[in-house]
């Protein structure tokens, strides 16, 4: 049980502008009854199904093409991971995509409404999260993370944003649209995109392949900030981030928070070496860890 109070509202709730004139319309057996988050190629509709009666809550958001692109090859490419991962990985903290159309001018992805809010709304509300909540939070990233490199995928955009948490704690893993599969390769850094704070660096420079190793990477920059309210670097540029990553180090989680563990800045450091074969063996492997750290810290509440 969480020591404070998450509100039930929908992760995609102020990520973006709503549109106050936008008229309901159909999307195949869907109806989009509003906009509710604009990403630089996709929309998120609140949704229902068309046949529903009027009084039934909506239970579903819908991402498709932005209307204002005019060329959609990568939207497409972005909905198309999306409905493949669904395909392949069920698991409660993974997102579950129930349903999909590929074709047509207006290609969509159908996902269940969930309530809550966003570890990077959290964090940004309370800063720094208890030991213990932290724990069973990056618990179940770890868990979520198992599931998909165990069906061949690599998140490879994981962050704050893209944690869902509910009032209960439970948490999800959403946003698949930068996955990739193992045997892809990795970006080279002219095409880097995303947050470059939680990137591996062997994402950015390519001297170290891409793999599960760097997804768990991001996990321990998020268990950093988790505890601290604080990432351990910002930063903005490529040649800000050659320059991190040049010096090897990793700041120790309890310099900004002394209440922490060692064994849990020593798992942190582990996670967040710039050489992914000092890295934990595997996101599974990490969950059990965790759940060793997680009886440790249990406290009645």
């Amino acid at each position: 049980m969480l020591t404070y109070a998450i509100q039930a509202r929908s992760h995609f709730e102020n990520i973006g502008r709503a549109d106050q004139g936008f008229v309901p319309r159909t999307l195949g057996e869907w109806l989009l009854l509003m906009p509710v988050a604009q990403g630089t190629w996709t929309t998120v509709f609140r949704a229902t199904v068309a046949s529903n009666p009027p009084n039934r809550p909506p239970r579903y958001a819908i991402k498709t093409l932005r209307t204002d692109l005019t060329d959609t090859a990568i939207a497409r490419g972005h909905l198309s991971r999306e409905a493949e991962v669904g395909r392949t990985v069920v698991h409660p903290h993974v997102v579950p995509i129930l349903a999909w159309r590929l074709t047509g001018d207006w290609p969509y992805v159908v996902m269940p409404w969930l309530e809550g809010t966003s570890l990077q709304q959290l964090l940004s509300q309370r800063g720094a999260i208890p030991t213990a909540d932290a724990i069973w939070f990056v618990r179940q990233i770890a868990e979520g993370l198992a599931a998909l490199h165990g069906a061949g995928w690599l998140h490879a955009d994981l962050k704050p944003s893209n944690i869902m948490v509910n009032p209960e704690g439970h948490v999800t893993i959403i946003d698949f649209g930068f996955a990739q599969r193992w045997e892809e390769g990795s970006l080279s850094p002219r095409e880097v995109v995303g947050t470059l704070d939680y990137m591996a660096p062997e994402c950015i420079f390519r001297h170290a392949p891409w793999g599960p190793k760097s997804d768990l990477y991001s996990l321990g920059v998020i268990f950093f900030e988790v505890l601290t309210g604080q990432r351990p670097y910002c930063v903005r540029s490529l040649r800000e981030a050659a320059r991190v990553h040049r010096q090897r180090r990793v700041l120790d989680v309890r310099i900004l928070n002394p209440s922490v563990s060692h064994e849990v800045s020593r798992l942190i450091r582990q996670m967040m070496s710039p050489i992914p074969e000092r890295r934990p063996a595997s996101a599974a492997a990490v969950a059990e860890h965790l759940v060793r750290l997680e009886i440790e810290h249990f406290t009645f509440r």
